[in-house]
Order: structure tokens, then sequence, then C-alpha cells
């Protein structure tokens, strides 16, 4: 594979671990395949198997015929073919962010996954999958919060909170990784430094059918610390290295890293760039930057998020440095005009706290970084929508409070907000699964509202 894309080659090492199987075209013309033959003889035409970190411009040194993009669980896959005279060329960028559920080519036996014309590319195709996100929280982002947040907003990158690799290889592993459909597309957080470790548990997060693996390299918690992993692992770039390499060795789905800038009083540029470098060389293209130091010792985890001052200027020189790589910036941002001035320099952005605490921010994110043609929801809808999913958990044995505690930034801003998140907070009616409390709420919106149009 190595030899056929030349000075490409660096690019493509982040998809080997995809490639499963040759295929040739059944009816041995360059175009659409009508039909896939399994590990049968290729004249040299290849086909990956990959969800590509980001869409890039890359210099063919031979020829080939190829791509299989998995588009999602039920899109249909495509293969792109390219003649000999594409050799030595800058090929088209391709669609970058592909779904990779289906994700194996040794599922793909027979036409009938095949469409029947080519996939035309629209400027929208190109853009990063993970353009905005939302952080990876503990105690926050669990199903309950992103299930709320994929009301908000369809094409936000949602992650979970932080599992460790001993809570899936010794624990409830449904506990850990369930989640449901709606969800997605949504990225599974892992924390530990044991490459074998790391590699089985990728393996289950990809099993259970989640579309991204991050390594967390950037909590800086004492917790976390005498684990040995989180952000004092940018002290080792090699052994995150090595993390990486098991990992993406044991799935086929992207496997990212999100990181400091730098640890203690280690401020020099130049450590945060060869730590991506390091890593990157280990097969890594996706990089989440939180922009802040961490503060190993002295400091709290909140006060990590508060105190280091932040240097968006070094994720915008990673970008400048590793064209090739997917740079996201993390840390403090807080309005899509903010989001917005970042995607100028890099290529995703990722939304912590605000997201969490003001869950509508999200709400014109599809339309604005994704070029979605669907309304934006009102909060009123999310609300209806919200109340649906309650009774469906309730009836599944879910306590209420488990999931109005999410929400109750909803209507942050609204004249009402705060009659409205009282009675979503009332622990009698919670411990009841009182799903009344919203009307209630409502009743302090609707008061609020009509106060307002007297006053005015």
């Amino acid at each position: 594979m190595r030899s056929l894309l030349g000075g490409g080659a660096g690019f493509f090492t982040g998809m080997l671990s995809g490639l499963f199987g040759r295929v040739m075209s059944a009816d041995g013309e360059p175009g659409w395949f009508g039909g896939l033959t399994i590990d049968a003889p290729s004249s040299g035409r290849e086909v990956v198997c990959a969800c590509m970190a980001r869409a890039v411009q890359y210099r063919a040194a031979a020829a080939m015929s190829w791509r299989c993009m998995m588009m999602s669980p039920r899109a249909d896959v495509g293969c792109y073919e390219y003649r000999q005279a594409d050799a030595g060329k800058i090929l088209p960028t391709l669609l970058n962010g592909c779904r990779t559920r289906l994700r194996r080519c040794d599922k793909m036996s027979n036409s009938s996954f095949l469409p029947s014309a080519p996939f035309v590319m629209s400027a929208e195709s190109r853009i990063s999958p993970r353009r905005v996100s939302v952080a990876p929280m503990m105690d926050w982002t669990d199903r309950h919060c992103r299930s709320l947040h994929r009301l908000v907003s369809r094409h936000t990158w949602l992650y979970t909170e932080m599992v460790t690799t001993g809570a899936l290889l010794y624990g409830d592993v449904a506990r850990h990784l369930a989640f449901t459909p709606d969800e997605a597309p949504v990225a599974l957080q892992l924390g530990s430094s044991e490459p074998a470790d790391l590699a089985r548990s990728a393996k289950l997060g990809e099993q259970w059918g989640y579309d991204e693996i991050n390594l967390n390299c950037g909590c800086p918690s004492e917790r976390v610390q005498r684990s040995a992993f989180g952000a004092c692992l940018m002290k080792e770039p090699q052994l995150v290295a090595d993390c990486v390499k098991a990992m993406r060795d044991a799935v086929s789905i992207p496997v990212t890293v999100k990181h400091r800038i730098g640890v203690d009083t280690v401020e020099d540029y130049a450590f945060v760039r060869d730590f991506v470098g390091t890593v990157a060389d280990a097969g890594c293209e996706v990089f989440i930057v939180h922009a802040r130091n961490a503060i190993l010792k002295g400091l709290s985890a909140k006060e990590n998020r508060e105190i280091p001052p932040l240097k968006y200027e070094y994720a915008y020189q990673l970008k400048l440095n590793f064209p090739q790589l997917e740079i996201s910036i993390n840390g403090g941002i807080k309005t899509l005009d903010e989001v917005e001035e970042h995607l100028k320099h890099v290529d995703g952005v990722m939304l912590g706290r605000e997201a969490y605490h003001n869950p509508y921010v999200l709400a014109e994110v599809d339309a604005r970084f994704y070029g979605a043609a669907a309304a934006v929801r009102t909060r009123e809808e999310i609300e209806a929508g919200l109340l649906d999913y309650a009774r469906a958990e309730l009836a599944r044995g879910t306590y209420l409070s488990a999931i109005t505690r999410h929400a109750l930034g909803l209507y942050r801003g609204v004249a009402g907000a705060r009659g409205w998140r009282r009675e979503l907070s009332d622990s009698r009616q919670l411990a009841k699964g009182d799903l009344g409390i919203f009307d209630v709420g409502r009743t302090h919106l609707r008061d609020a509202a009509a106060l307002e149009a007297v006053e005015s």
C-alpha cells in the first residue's frame, strides 16, 4: 500500500487499519464497481475502507482503483476509481467524516450495497464532521445529556464522558457504552496509558457502534494522574504514540487525541509541536487542542479550566505546521461568533461547559456550519422532544432526575427560566417520576412572557 502512494503515504498511514481486502471491478472497466470480490486478485487495485480524518488533497504516485466510503449505517457504499492518467496529479478531495458503522469490507459480498450512480461531492461534504463538537465532560455528557444535545443539533459531534479501560475490561460494559441510535454521531473517550488495554477497549467501543475513539491526554485531575494517564501523558509522547498505534491496529474507526498545549511550567510551543509530531507518526490524524497548560500540582481540575491563560495561537500554529492533520480547538469558547472566528484558522471547534449550561447555543450550528436546510428548532420543540424521551426512559426504569438535570439551562436567558428550573429540580416530584413538572414549569415561562408583553 505504501509503495503505491509515494509522497502521499504519510496521510494514508492513518487509514491502514481500515484495509481489509482487495476488490476488483466486475466488468474490469473504470467507474463504479458492479460487484465486489473479497480477497480476489486485483491487479494492484486496492480499496481502502476507512473513515478519513480530514479532507485533504494528495498526490497520486501510481495507478489506483479505489475507495470504499461508508457513509452511515443506512447509506450506500461508493467506490471511486482513478486511471493511470491521474498518477502524479492532484486528485480531488474525498468525502471526509464517512461513517463506518458497516465498516468491514467482508460485509460487502454483493452489489446490493452499491449505489446506482456515482456520488457527487458538494462543498458541504468536504467540511470536517467535527467542525463543531461538544467536549467530553465527566459526570455531564452521559447518554441523557447527549440525547438532549442531539435534539438541539443534528450534526454537532458528541463525546462520551471519559471511560477508563478498567471500567470496560472489568466492569459493566453495557452501563458504560450503551447509547441510543439517535445520539449518533458520537465518540468514545478512553482513559488509560496501557496500549493493550486501550486496544481491547477501543475494540469494544467499535463493536458498540461508536464513530471515533478518543484518548484523553488533557485531564489534570489528581485522581487521573494517580492512574498515570490524562495530561501527564503529554510528558511521554512515545507512549501516547504506542497507545494510538495499538488502538488503530485494533479498530477501523478514527483514533484521535485530546490534549493540552503544555504541562506545568513548560510553555514553549516546541513542546506541543513535538508531541503532536510524535503521535501523528503513529497514525493519529485528528488532534483536539485544549489551548491551556495543565498544572498538575497546586490547581484543581476546575482551576485548571480557568487559571492557565488561553493561547489559541498555539493551536493555529499547529495547523500551519501540520496542514495534513485535522486540528480542533477547545477552551473558553462561548458563542457561535467565536466559533466562526476560530474556524478561519483550524478545522474544528469544541465547545465545553457553555454547551452544557446553555444547550440552546447549539441551535444554529447545523445551518451555520454544516449548511443544513432544516429549520432551527424552538426551545419549545426541543422540550417536547425531551418529554417524549423522558417518557420512554421512565418506562425503562430511568430516574427522571437523571434526565432533567441536563436540561436546566434550556431556557437560559428567557424570562421565567428561573421558575422553570425550579420546577424541574423539585426532588419530590422527580422521585415520583412526575412528568407534570414540565407543564408546571411552562406556566412560569408563559406568565413571564405575558408580563413582558403588558409592560412593553
